[in-house]
């Protein structure tokens, strides 16, 4: 407790030397300082089996880390997607990701940020999603849909494994807030069981070839 504590007054006082030497280096060191004290939760949400937030006053916690490993990406998602989780990384819109092998999970995040990547995913692209209590899931994407928020909505299939990724649309636009999504639905890759040279059974991702 001692130590965490000495590490976020040291990240609290590096963040006031950026800010007293200009208002960009204020926002860019804000943002490293988040992303350091993000990947610290996640360690602890890891190791203790269970949400940490990254300090004490954030509106969500580290619940599961996205992997994309043809595009070398890894994002920590937050427990909601409320409009200061989205500022840190992407956030969980519906969906457990401890039920993640028997429901469907709805993630979001900004275009010009976090999701970002989303602009390079392909059909059959592989992502990897770890959750807090040790478990891994693969998916394939597969479909892209544009959708208008104010008329349409996502159904998620609550009874079978999946994976939905939503950020705004298009990647181009100069204003925020428009009513365009991108939705990209994934497939869960089912696990299978191999034996192993001692005849006991491990549990392995079918089919991976990121």
């Amino acid at each position: 407790m001692i130590r965490n504590l000495l590490l976020l007054s040291s990240m609290i006082m590096m963040m006031a030397s950026l800010y007293s030497g200009g208002h960009a280096a204020w926002i860019s060191g804000k943002a490293v300082v988040a992303q350091w004290l993000l990947e610290q939760a996640w360690q602890r949400s890891v190791n203790e089996n269970r949400p940490n937030k990254a300090w004490p006053w954030a509106d969500a916690a580290p619940i599961a880390r996205m992997n994309i490993p043809s595009l070398d990406q890894s994002l920590i998602v937050l427990s909601n997607a409320s409009g200061e989780a989205l500022a840190f990384g992407p956030g969980l819109v519906a969906g457990n990701p401890n039920a993640m092998r028997n429901q469907t999970l709805a993630i979001g995040g900004h275009r010009d940020t976090h999701l970002a990547v989303l602009k390079a995913v392909k059909p059959g692209t592989r992502v990897w999603l770890q959750n807090t209590i040790g478990q891994s899931q693969q998916y394939r994407l597969n479909t892209h849909q544009i959708i208008d928020s104010r008329t349409q909505t996502v159904a998620l299939n609550q009874s079978k494994p999946g994976l939905v990724l939503i950020t705004c649309y298009p990647f181009s636009a100069s204003a925020v807030g428009g009513p365009l999504r991108l939705v990209i639905t994934a497939e869960a890759i089912p696990f299978k069981a191999e034996p192993t040279a001692n005849n006991k059974i491990s549990m392995q991702l079918a089919a991976f070839n990121p």
